[in-house]
């Protein structure tokens, strides 16, 4: 049996709906089907990375493609909302200690890190590897909810 103090978990969470990547790339016919391409790879990290024996638990998300819609300055919001209630359930009724989360696009590490930063208050740290900062804010040019995962305000 592990050790409660070592419960740590894999958590698949392919979320797409935070990028909006036909804003960079133009020539793409259906924004929306090219967006879901986070979901590939939440599911390809899991497959490429190396079996750590620990648990794999999978966040239900939409992937009905319907009119992407900006509400609040977030695109997609009501899927996102949702979706993040799901995950913070899940995570509350698993109550792991470490999460190594393979995700969609950047946004699916908001719940793991609210559940954490909820679970160890003010002592917490968070490894974020990525290749742009995540601070952009409801509001600003891009309405894409994955590049504001680290921002300070959630409007």
């Amino acid at each position: 049996m592990e050790n409660k103090m070592n419960h740590a978990i894999r958590l698949v969470y392919p979320q797409w709906q935070g990028g909006n990547i036909s804003q960079w790339i133009t020539e793409v016919d259906d924004p929306a089907q090219a967006s879901m391409g986070y979901c590939l790879g939440a599911r390809l990290l899991n497959f490429l990375a190396p079996d750590s024996g620990r648990a794999t638990y999978f966040v239900p998300i939409s992937t009905d493609a319907t009119e992407r819609r900006v509400t609040d300055g977030i695109m997609d919001k009501e899927a996102i909302v949702a979706q993040t209630k799901a995950a913070l359930c899940m995570l509350g009724a698993i109550g792991p200690d470490r999460i190594v989360t393979l995700g969609g696009e950047c946004s699916a590490s908001v719940a793991p890190f609210t559940y954490l930063a909820d679970k160890y208050k003010d002592d917490v740290a968070v490894v974020w590897i990525d290749a742009h900062p995540d601070i952009t804010l409801p509001g600003d040019d891009y309405c894409g909810y994955h590049a504001m995962a680290l921002s300070p305000v959630w409007g």
